[in-house]
């Protein structure tokens, strides 16, 4: 008896234990509502707690790169670093970085150590030239409101069978700031920094406007009441060069510098683009029809269905494409929390 009562005990524990993953205690992101959209199997299996022990190159570039971005940034803002930093300081906060990338993935498998040692090179090319290009727009003209800034705002929505739910929408802004010497000096303006290969500024300057990310951002600042007028995309172009044969790695990241230090109003470029008060008010309305379509699927009330169309895109391979073909998790494993990146995980 006394056995089947521990197991009778045991089974109520785990039926009472909280999901991995709750509609409104979690909410949605802007990279949970683009895998859903991409595939509804690809984010259930990520609602489920399944990651990958690798990345994307540019994916892992991109997170590596807007962690040390963060690190410089937010000592110069306080003061804790005096003017643009040197090869030492960028050099110690490399091996900070990753240091922390390799404690929290574990599970890296050879060629994820290998993107990440290439990474942490590129980026040693890049990041110095980076804070001497735009020292004196970031540190000496703006004045900073805001930087990494989590937010966490419930969206009410409601779903065909009638029932509403407060769907939290989260998410991490690069930083927010006025410029004084402008001639709109109180004005609140939005910074938003990507790492791109390839770049259309024409195109990119079309998509803004609309583009989901951004405008979750700008839609936040406005329930804050702090619509911002303008949002500045920071555009970072990830150098396309190749290591050659028999070169070794520090002759590779020297010659990633001189080229990033001879070109750099290539690499580094920002658009302005104007806040319009009616495209702010399609995107929320837009909003609010995804995240409650979102709604409906995770639970229950909308179909649920893999999209061959994503499993295997420009960025690579879909991370589960073995469980959807074999029912094979080998290369997953369990994540500790939902949002990493908004625990400062990489």
């Amino acid at each position: 008896m006394l056995g089947l009562k521990k197991k009778f005990k045991s089974k109520l524990k785990s039926a009472s234990a909280e999901p991995f993953y709750d509609l409104e205690r979690d909410g949605v992101t802007n990279g949970l509502l683009g895998t859903w959209k991409a595939c509804r199997e690809r984010a259930h299996l990520f609602l489920e707690g399944w990651v990958s022990h690798r990345h994307s190159f540019a994916m892992l570039y991109g997170t590596l790169f807007h962690a040390v971005l963060e690190q410089v940034s937010n000592d110069l803002r306080t003061r804790t670093l005096k003017g643009a930093p040197g090869d030492k300081y960028i050099n110690r906060t490399l091996v900070r970085i990753h240091g922390q990338w390799l404690s929290e993935n574990p599970h890296a498998d050879a060629e994820a150590l290998n993107d990440l040692e290439l990474s942490m090179l590129i980026i040693a090319a890049v990041v110095p030239t980076y804070f001497k290009y735009w020292y004196k727009d970031d540190f000496e003209r703006m004045v900073w409101e805001a930087s990494e800034h989590v937010f966490r705002t419930p969206l009410q929505v409601t779903v065909p069978s009638g029932k509403t739910y407060a769907v939290p929408v989260r998410g991490k802004m690069d930083g927010t700031f006025r410029l004084p010497d402008s001639p709109r000096p109180l004005s609140l303006r939005l910074l938003e920094t990507k790492t791109k290969s390839r770049v259309d500024e024409g195109v990119m300057s079309d998509i803004v406007g609309f583009e989901r990310q951004v405008n979750l951002y700008v839609h936040e600042l406005a329930q804050q009441k702090k619509r911002p007028a303008e949002i500045l995309y920071n555009v970072v172009r990830r150098p396309q060069l190749r290591q050659k044969e028999g070169e070794s790695n520090l002759a590779f990241s020297r010659r990633i510098a001189e080229d990033v230090q001879k070109r750099a109003d290539w690499y580094f470029f920002r658009l302005k683009i104007l806040v319009d008060k009616t495209d702010l008010a399609r995107f929320r309305k837009e909003l609010v029809g995804m995240v409650a379509d979102f709604a409906a699927w995770r639970t229950g009330e909308a179909g649920h269905y893999r999209n061959s169309d994503a499993c295997e895109t420009k960025y690579g391979v879909c991370p589960y494409l073995k469980v959807c073909a074999h029912g094979d998790y080998s290369g997953l494993t369990k994540r500790a929390v939902v949002f990493r990146e908004l625990e400062d995980q990489l």
